[in-house]
């Protein structure tokens, strides 16, 4: 007899399920580009912002035959706005973002937010940017 493997949700099923939180919410505020999920296009001239998920560890929660693990990882949003808008622009853009998965749950309880940390980036050209991070967990 052989012994079943657990296969459960996955990283990517995480990386899934927290873009379209942002998708959903940020609704067409700005432009959002998805790296790896979009195709490349020529640099907004307006304000945007850079979404990516990055699972980066796992913890085992239970021990024996199908072990439940739980997923850690960063969303991290870096908000590009024009200089010429000052930093209040990007700084409100940081803001909503941070909101959106702030101590946020997935409807099945699966999926957690922790809170945001806020870094200035160094400006781009004509833009200023700021990075989100926020960490996140999820049970598999």
């Amino acid at each position: 007899m052989s012994a079943s493997i657990n296969t459960g949700v996955t990283n990517h099923d995480d990386i899934t399920a927290l873009r379209l939180r942002f998708l959903d919410a940020w609704d067409d505020l700005t432009p959002v580009i998805i790296p790896g999920a979009d195709e490349a296009d020529d640099e907004p001239a307006t304000a945007y912002v850079v979404l990516n998920v990055f699972p980066n560890d796992e913890d085992r929660l239970t021990i024996g035959y199908q072990p439940d693990y739980e997923a850690k990882g960063i969303v991290w949003i870096d908000v590009y706005s024009p200089l010429a808008d000052k930093d209040a622009a990007a700084w409100s853009l940081a803001d909503r973002a941070a909101s959106i998965f702030r101590d946020w749950r997935s409807d099945d309880g699966r999926i957690r937010c922790e809170t945001a940390s806020f870094r200035n980036g160094a400006d781009e050209g004509k833009f200023m940017r700021l990075i989100v991070n926020l960490a996140y967990r999820a049970r598999h």
